[in-house]
């Protein structure tokens, strides 16, 4: 089992309980809810919506539904994937689920958000805002070769505000 890098505000956190999936979900997993609407470790997985952290373990086993987790909203530690090169430039943007670990600076090829960069840690740990129900991003694609260099730049950036834009 990896090494657990969350601190759990259990006094300033937001706790609710969620019907959970058939899969296992680990203490201070990144906990999103699956396309059925079940609770799931996050992963870079269509139709997941990221939903908090899970404050308890839960084996594997049960139907889906047939058992609850509690999963707290507020802000935790993560590890980075590929590490924060500008640190404290990136608080307030936003992070994508690389796994139920990890955070990302950028989208996987589904782009699940996890929540907002609050505070630089180091180059591998930041603390992750995870307030309200974290819908997918909007788009996850840069613009390609078919723009011009000053469009392309333009329509990157107006996707790159949507995306961070009332997280």
């Amino acid at each position: 089992m990896t090494e657990r890098l969350h601190d759990f505000q259990k006094d300033t956190g937001e706790l609710a309980s969620f019907p959970k999936a058939t899969a296992a979900i680990d203490k201070g997993n990144l906990t999103a809810t699956n396309a059925s609407g079940y609770a799931v470790a996050a992963a870079d997985t269509p139709g997941y919506t990221v939903i908090g952290v899970s404050r308890e373990n839960k084996a594997a086993g049960t139907a889906d539904g047939d058992a609850q987790i509690e999963v707290l909203r507020g802000v935790f530690r993560f590890a980075v994937n590929g590490g924060i090169t500008r640190a404290q430039a990136h608080a307030g943007r936003a992070l994508y689920v690389y796994d139920a670990n990890t955070v990302s600076l950028s989208p996987g090829t589904n782009g699940i958000l996890a929540g907002k960069a609050f505070k630089y840690i180091s180059n591998t740990e930041v603390w992750v805002a995870i307030r309200v129900l974290m819908p997918p991003a909007i788009l996850t694609a840069d613009a390609d070769a078919t723009y011009g260099t000053a469009e392309r730049d333009l329509l990157n950036e107006i996707k790159n505000r949507l995306n961070n834009f009332g997280l």
